[in-house]
């Protein structure tokens, strides 16, 4: 989720047609790019065209990576999934009276008062 602010901050108007976050954001998915790039340079246009008096806000969580493939007009694209990569455990010092919650593919693993997962 992309707010055109962030929290306790008025978006402006600007003096066009469309918002500074509008109008970016229509120019920026055209472009080619992961989500997460796009919305990065969202980000920038907006800050620079209001004087860094706007920061627009995310918010959320990709468990895959996400692209935009801009495609001229007539244009057919076909797509095929992407696995995601495997995730990467670093091993972690016990910490008496913490909860530990690791995200596994078959669920989540919550473990107890500094306990760790054992290999």
């Amino acid at each position: 989720m992309i707010y055109s602010a962030k929290s306790n901050q008025k978006a402006m108007d600007g003096d066009g047609r469309n918002s500074p976050f509008t109008a970016s954001l229509k120019k920026r998915l055209k472009e080619s790019g992961s989500i997460l790039s796009v919305v990065t340079r969202v980000i920038g246009d907006v800050k620079k065209s209001t004087s860094r008096r706007q920061t627009p806000w995310m918010e959320g969580s990709l468990d895959r990576p996400l692209f935009l493939l801009a495609v001229s007009s007539g244009h057919t694209v076909t797509t095929s999934p992407v696995k995601p990569p495997d995730p990467v455990v670093e091993p972690l010092e016990p910490i008496p009276g913490t909860i530990l919650v690791r995200s596994t593919p078959a669920g989540a693993e919550v473990f107890l008062n500094g306990d760790r997962p054992r290999k």
